[in-house]
């Protein structure tokens, strides 16, 4: 899905959107979170929980996203991932850490 620059716009983050934003947020370094947590599926769920909280280091409060909007409908951020990082949970460090 393509959108044109009139229809992004730069929005405050919400809580609502941790479910959406914890995979992005494991993958700005999916090898070091692998090891800190052991897999991805952790990690995302302490990222969501994070995402979620008014003060904590990874808090909506801090993040910016990019919501496309049209006359038909508003996209959610989840419109916006694509769809080979929407799978990322299929992706997984091979054994003996990363490459």
């Amino acid at each position: 899905m393509q959108f044109t620059q009139e229809e992004i716009v730069l929005e405050p983050a919400t809580r609502e959107q941790a479910d959406t934003a914890s995979p992005l947020i494991y993958d700005t370094d999916p090898h070091l979170f692998h090891y800190l947590f052991g897999g991805q599926e952790f990690a995302t769920r302490y990222f969501a929980a994070q995402w979620r909280k008014e003060r904590s280091l990874f808090s909506y409060r801090y993040c910016t996203v990019a919501v496309a909007s049209s006359l038909e409908r508003t996209h959610s951020l989840e419109d916006l991932i694509p769809s080979h990082i929407a799978r990322s949970s299929a992706r997984e460090v091979p054994p003996g850490g990363p490459l």
